[in-house]
């Protein structure tokens, strides 16, 4: 168990918001498509029906807001506004790729839309809203873009990889006595899985006045991460014992899974390693993981991004470099898996386009020849990217002129396979993923100057 006050960076805005009430409405089949009246709201000035026409079309407008694709590449929403500006209250739209112009439209305007999610499944979409730390937000079936429940919970809600369930930390509008006296918000929290299909939710632990259970993130589709927080003030001062937890929805049971560090006497908490990164003005890209366990950061030229890259875990003394020198070469992204045990880095610019897979516990680094960003599958189990193959062509005149194929990563044996090979002719590039198993691409024929999205279930052709 580790003591920590990083919490309070957590409950430090005000809370506020239109709804922290679960509030269910009776379930929509996906199979009733009703096609409402439509309202378009975009000006359509050409014959389009690609992805990359629509989004296109949606980007070039200044009343349209929170663009997103679907993990499969079918759908696009986006939401609009009658004054043009995201303060207002807003609609949620889509368009399906393969239509020319968009026909859905939901019937309810949302106010302080903060983000739109689509499920793992591209089956439903939720509409993140509110103004502080305690949120709400309305999910909705993607056919007919019909309401299916309203949500209430803090900070954030989390799809099952297989899009099927949501877990959260349901806010009820009780609030704790013990909290109340030193942070805000203080809302007592508990841990809840919703199921989309039944339309219910599972209270699985309830929080207390002196008990909060945090949704971190699915580790799979039958395990959960949180955080328990117990909260005390023997002296007056606010004391918080802080322990992450798994839970197994199958045997309904909890474990502690706390990662193994050297902790120290002067190990620092969250909260501390903020404060003391804050003071650095040589510090960039700061990215913390989904259980606020691990900070990754660069450090040196912050306007050009160079320097060396370091990692610090919440109760060591002082950081570790997990790149042994200088890339010479600027610091891009830094992405984590959703279980918080890996994450990438993108080095910009450099010949081989690639970069570096770290392994959180041991500091196991796997250099990673990539073309563009890598992804994690929701599981944690695979990350897919675009690699690599020197096969020279003269159909291929853009960039240097290598092929492109689709790869993925065992992150349990380190071993890449090259799931789609590339030829003198085809280029590939991994777009991200449609499911546990599915991996959506596109394929870029030289010879024809044919582009197209495809999809690859790679557990039937692995």
């Amino acid at each position: 168990m580790r003591i920590l006050i990083f919490i309070i960076m957590l409950f430090s805005v005000i809370s506020g918001c239109k709804s922290n009430i679960l509030a269910p409405t009776p379930t929509i089949k996906s199979s009733q498509k009703q096609s409402p009246e439509p309202k378009l709201n975009v000006t359509v000035s050409k014959s389009i029906n690609g992805l990359n026409d629509i989004l296109e079309t949606l980007s070039s407008q200044k009343d349209i807001f929170n663009i997103k694709e679907s993990p499969n590449k079918k759908y696009v929403v986006y939401m609009h506004s009658d004054t043009a500006t995201s303060y207002d209250k807003l609609t949620l739209h889509l368009w399906r790729v393969g239509d020319p112009q968009p026909l859905e439209t939901s019937k309810i305007e949302e106010e302080n839309v903060g983000n739109v999610l689509w499920s793992p499944n591209s089956e439903s979409v939720f509409v993140d809203t509110g103004t502080s730390a305690i949120r709400s937000g309305d999910l909705f079936f993607a056919e007919g873009l019909k309401k299916v429940t309203s949500l209430g919970y803090y900070h954030a809600i989390y799809f099952s990889p297989d899009g099927k369930k949501i877990l959260i930390g349901s806010t009820n509008g009780k609030t704790s006595n013990i909290k109340s006296k030193y942070i805000a918000p203080d809302n007592i929290v508990s841990l809840v899985i919703y199921d989309i299909a039944s339309n219910k939710a599972d209270t699985i632990f309830k929080g207390s006045d002196n008990e909060d259970y945090n949704a971190i993130g699915w580790l799979d589709n039958e395990a959960v991460s949180y955080h328990l927080n117990k909260y005390s003030d023997p002296n007056g001062e606010l004391k918080v014992d802080f322990v992450k937890y798994k839970y197994d929805l199958k045997s309904k049971k909890s474990v502690i899974d706390e990662p193994k560090i050297n902790k120290s006497a002067n190990g620092k908490d969250g909260m501390a390693i903020e404060i003391e990164l804050g003071k650095e003005k040589d510090i960039f890209n700061e990215t913390w993981s989904p259980d606020h366990g691990t900070v990754v950061y660069g450090e040196g030229n912050n306007n050009e991004g160079l320097g060396k890259i370091f990692m610090w875990r919440v109760g060591e003394e002082k950081p570790s470099q997990i790149v042994p020198n200088d890339t010479g070469y600027p610091i891009g992204n830094f992405s984590w898996s959703p279980n918080s045990e890996f994450f990438t880095i993108r080095i910009a610019a450099s010949p081989e386009s690639g970069g570096y897979l770290i392994k959180v516990d041991d500091q196991k680094t796997t250099s990673i020849q990539c073309f563009m960003e890598p992804f994690f599958s929701a599981d944690s189990k695979f990350l897919l990217f675009t690699g690599e193959e020197n096969i020279q062509s003269t159909y291929k005149v853009a960039g240097s002129g290598e092929s492109l194929n689709i790869s993925l990563m065992d992150l349990n044996t380190f071993k890449t396979s090259v799931l789609i090979p590339s030829n003198d002719k085809i280029n590939y590039s991994a777009l991200g993923w449609a499911g546990l198993n599915k991996v959506m691409y596109r394929k870029y024929d030289f010879s024809t100057n044919m582009d197209e999205i495809l999809e690859y279930d790679f557990n039937q052709n692995w």
